[in-house]
């Protein structure tokens, strides 16, 4: 399975010289330290340019700090294009005859036109217009909601964000909605730097893959378990509970084990612990996945 990640948010760095320097969630500096970023790869139908063409050139701000790690975009292959539905006119009615689309079809093929194009100030301006087009029916699943925090999220806004992800769970989200929502609340909270509800989210993703999901779809279920952990083990490193995370990355490794990343951090933050001979070792284990990456760990090492 190919990974598909988006930059969204570089995990934590310490310096291995100097003592953690402390993270504001607002405008604290990068820290001084020597950064070597593992690298990122991004779908081709994301807009927005990889690191070094115009892209985004900071992390946002719960990460101001934290750039030597692996980033958490390269865990969302979980939740690339998912729950963002796409309505489609019904069905023609009696002999066949199709009909004319309704105003919310309407109005919701306009939003994704927008999103899809990366206009995502009216992405969002006609998510909210199809919001109250629709409502709230008693069936209501919250992908509209999902949708339109998923347009905030690559804007960067990521409060607004958890509010449209919350929201969608707050209503009847179920199934995969609830899943990837979940998922992406998670994400939104360590993006601001809110590390222990970060945590409580993907474990209730992890919770779901290993129930509901691992009865019903236990293919989807085996695929997707490593990114929570991966995302998990993120977290940890911004709450300083380096040993939680190396078990989170050794989690994720063991459910994937060419997953390169996990590989990097796992290795990273051994070396941070102190415990350099299974640092190395699993910087060897790395060569053999992506040898580029590890010699970026190993410069880590020689700091």
């Amino acid at each position: 399975m190919n990974r598909t990640p988006r930059l969204a948010l570089l995990a934590l760095a310490v310096s291995l010289t100097t003592a953690p320097v402390a993270v504001s969630l607002t405008d604290a500096p990068v820290v001084a330290a020597p950064v070597v970023a593992a690298p990122t790869r991004r779908a081709p139908q994301d807009p927005q340019k990889q690191p070094g063409q115009g892209g985004r050139k900071n992390p946002p701000p719960g990460a101001r700090g934290f750039e030597q790690f692996a980033g958490r975009d390269a865990a969302d292959k979980l939740i690339k294009g998912a729950a963002t539905r796409r309505f489609s006119p019904a069905p023609g009615i009696s002999g066949g005859t199709p009909r004319q689309p309704t105003p919310l079809e309407v109005q919701i093929r306009e939003a994704e036109k927008q999103r899809d194009a990366g206009n995502f100030e009216a992405a969002v301006v006609a998510y909210k217009k199809a919001i109250e087009l629709r409502g709230q029916p008693a069936n209501d699943d919250g992908a509209l909601q999902y949708a339109l925090g998923k347009v905030y999220s690559r804007m960067e806004r990521y409060e607004d964000a958890a509010a449209e992800f919350q929201r969608a769970l707050s209503l009847r989200a179920s199934g995969e909605t609830a899943l990837y929502a979940t998922y992406e609340l998670g994400n939104a909270e360590l993006d601001l730097g809110k590390y222990a509800e970060a945590v409580a989210a993907y474990d209730q993703v992890l919770k779901m893959l290993n129930g509901e999901w691992k009865t019903s779809d236990p293919t989807l279920s085996e695929r997707y378990l490593p990114y929570p952990h991966y995302s998990k083990g993120l977290a940890h490193l911004g709450l300083k509970q380096k040993e939680q995370a190396v078990a989170d990355f050794e989690e994720s490794i063991a459910l994937k084990p060419d997953f390169a990343e996990a590989h990097f951090n796992l290795g990273l933050t051994l070396w941070q612990l102190g415990r350099a001979d299974e640092a190395r070792a699993t910087q060897v284990k790395l060569k053999a996945l992506e040898p580029e990456l590890a010699e970026r760990l190993a410069a880590l090492f020689t700091n």
